[in-house]
């Protein structure tokens, strides 16, 4: 498909009301134009993917996930100064600004059990 089309196309969704519309740019002009006009999420499949390449292979990551904006999803082996450790005295978060989002534990490890707090969700 054409940028043009693409932009034209983009622009008849926005005008017939789509709240949520999402739209592939091939280029870093064509995704300005298109967040321009107002798209609400861009995708740019080639940038995303060397992106996320580069980082896999410069970085210490086993994957690697852009989310939004700063946000990223990382995945990475345990570094040795937390080998053995518990998570509260590693303290990611305060040394690092991480935050740790999950934590592959071996088959025969102890299952892990969520606590429900003031915000739990009935979903």
């Amino acid at each position: 498909m054409s940028v043009e089309a693409s932009v034209t196309i983009t622009g008849n969704l926005l005008d017939a009301g789509i709240s949520d519309l999402w739209a592939k740019s091939v280029s870093q002009k064509h995704a300005r134009i298109l967040q321009r006009i107002g798209a609400h999420h861009i995708i740019n499949a080639e940038t995303d993917a060397g992106k996320r390449v580069g980082h896999l292979v410069a970085g210490n990551y086993l994957d690697y996930i852009e989310i939004d904006g700063p946000y990223n999803v990382v995945k990475i082996h345990t570094p040795l100064y937390a080998v053995g450790r518990n998570i509260e005295d590693v303290q990611v978060h305060d040394k690092y600004g991480v935050t740790v989002v999950g934590i592959k534990a071996p088959r025969q490890g102890i299952p892990v059990r969520f606590q429900g707090t003031d915000h739990a969700s009935q979903r």
